[in-house]
Formats: structure tokens, C-alpha cells, sequence
């Protein structure tokens, strides 16, 4: 899949970019109007997984 425009990583800010062979996972927030967009299996581990554990807790 090849983006239109840079998408940046909710969790660490840096860009995701198509084809670096890495993926990504996008989350729709219920409430929200946009889309969150994670790293995944990066060298420094997952930042979708890295938000979820700092995400307070109801």
C-alpha cells in the first residue's frame, strides 16, 4: 500500500513510511473523528502496544 500523504505515528512521531518494511495498525476511537496510526514490530518494540499500556485504565 502506498500513501498519498506521510502519516506520523500517534505514539512516537515519527513518520510511517510505505514500503520501509515495517507495518502499521489504525485505530478508530469511538467519540473521535480521525484515525490513529501505530508502528508495528519496530526495533524498539510495538507502539500501538506502548500506547495501550499507558492508556489510563476505567
Amino acid at each position: 500500500m502506498e500513501f498519498r500523504s506521510a502519516l506520523i505515528c500517534t505514539k512516537c512521531q515519527q513518520p510511517i513510511v510505505s514500503g520501509a518494511g515495517f507495518g502499521y495498525v489504525c485505530f478508530k476511537i469511538p467519540g473521535k473523528e480521525s484515525y490513529l496510526f501505530f508502528h508495528r514490530r519496530t526495533r524498539s518494540g510495538d507502539c500501538w502496544e506502548a500506547y495501550i499500556k499507558e492508556s489510563p485504565q476505567k
